[in-house]
């Protein structure tokens, strides 16, 4: 919706013949829920202390990431939250130390399903970016169970349940380029209870079956171009392009 918003605001507006918002789905064989600890086991991580994973360009600088608010927050980080498993996913390297948080770089994984493991391992998602379109890794965390914390930039906040009514909240939106605001949100994460950790995963899981199922992108893009082929027929119906040529 955001970017449409923009749409309309630009010098595309009067182009523009027909507009809709048709959400980016993943497959949800793929990305889904699966036991925490199982999924821990197989990456070799330990059961006892929570995971957060982040993608691993949030530590360098980059022209859509909000990097200098995400290291900012890692140094304010104490107690659980910085004791927590990091792994900062999407290109080998050496581990890395800021403040007391240690991050484990994690090579980028070719195979989905290998990807998925360790949203499914973790039990958040951290993602600081300063532009941001979409954000196809927070559906796919939120696909997974996974709870996402990130930043109020472009089209996050419509992804994310922040503020909502506690069953459809999932995770929390802070302010671009404010590192106090991301320590808050991902301590106070960190030290809520089982449960509410527990409820938090299932609303992610819920909203993203409901909102973002590849099938039904796909379905609503196939609907669309039917109807522009029989618009432009004369208003016959327009034969599935499914059936082939």
């Amino acid at each position: 919706q955001w970017m449409a918003d923009r749409v309309r605001r630009s010098m595309l507006a009067p182009a523009v013949r027909e507009l809709r918002v048709i959400p980016f789905g993943v497959n949800l064989e793929v990305f889904r829920p699966a036991d925490r600890m199982a999924a821990r086991s197989a990456l070799g991580l330990d059961p006892a202390r929570a995971v957060i994973l982040v993608h691993e360009n949030s530590l360098r600088p980059h022209t859509w990431k909000d990097s200098d608010a995400f290291r900012g927050a890692l140094a304010l980080l104490d107690g659980e939250a910085a004791a927590a498993q990091w792994i900062a996913i999407g290109a080998a390297g050496l581990d890395e130390r800021v403040g007391r948080v240690r991050l484990r770089r994690v090579p980028a994984q070719r195979d989905d399903r290998e990807l998925a493991r360790w949203y499914q391992a973790a039990d958040l998602y951290v993602h600081p970016a300063r532009a941001e379109a979409y954000g196809l890794m927070i559906v796919e965390s939120l696909a997974c169970g996974t709870p996402v914390i990130a930043t109020d930039a472009g089209g996050i906040p419509e992804l994310i349940g922040s503020g909502a009514a506690p069953d459809r909240t999932t995770g929390m939106v802070v302010p671009v380029g404010d590192a106090r605001a991301l320590a808050f949100a991902i301590e106070a994460f960190v030290s809520r209870s089982a449960e509410t950790r527990a409820a938090l995963s299932f609303n992610a899981a819920r909203e993203a079956r409901a909102r973002f199922d590849r099938r039904r992108h796909e379905r609503d893009y196939l609907d669309w171009m039917r109807e522009l082929a029989a618009a432009r027929s004369g208003g016959g119906a327009a034969r599935d392009p499914r059936e082939g040529a």
